[in-house]
């Protein structure tokens, strides 16, 4: 197969275009997956965030009130 590669000029502009396509589809496609994985983890992280502080709110207004049972259950 190479030496009809090395023989040809169509074939190696076949072999440019495909390497080039292939590559340029595949390039982009894997940073874009790779900012999209890092902005899932920052949404998951913000969102367990806010869910901390919602319940560490919540509990020490029970513990202010002197309504101990609440923060307990």
């Amino acid at each position: 197969m190479w030496t009809f590669v090395r023989r040809h000029l169509i074939a190696k502009l076949a072999l440019v275009l495909l390497v080039t396509l292939a590559l340029g589809f595949a390039v982009p496609a894997a940073i874009n997956a790779h900012l999209q994985s890092q902005q899932m983890r920052r949404s998951g992280q913000a969102a367990a965030q806010s869910m901390a502080q919602g319940l560490t709110a919540g509990v020490r207004t029970a513990m202010l009130t002197g309504n101990g049972i609440t923060a307990r259950s």
